[in-house]
């Protein structure tokens, strides 16, 4: 009677163990919604700017459309990079929130595992 008891506990405290995992594995994650921007995009405009000092260096273009060019390549660049730096601190917020969230679920389940051992003391 007391190995029956005794592998009954232990059967309870695997389930109390593994639980999370399975019940974590079958919920529905919602889809993140962030796109990161593609970075092949930065290193053609830094390419276009090398290309355009070469040419003005050549001196295949004058001064004036030389700064006219490369006022749009940095602005063009640094929208780019604007993009890139708010892309990661949407995905840095969705982190906390989903962080956030696992939290107060294992919250709820310590509390209610709580409540049942308060329930029936052993």
């Amino acid at each position: 009677m007391s190995v029956l008891i005794g592998v009954l506990l232990a059967l309870l405290a695997i389930a109390v163990v593994i639980y999370p995992f399975v019940r974590a594995r079958f919920q529905p994650r919602p889809p993140m919604t962030v796109v990161s921007p593609d970075p092949g995009r930065l290193d053609t405009v830094y390419e276009e700017i090398r290309t355009l000092q070469l040419e003005y260096e050549l001196g295949s273009i004058d001064e004036r459309e030389y700064q006219e060019q490369l006022r749009d390549y940095r602005l063009q660049a640094a929208a780019i990079l604007h993009e890139q730096g708010r892309s990661r601190h949407e995905i840095d917020l969705l982190m906390e929130e989903e962080i956030m969230a696992a939290r107060g679920a294992l919250r709820n389940q310590v509390g209610s595992l709580e409540e049942k051992r308060d329930d029936h003391p052993i």
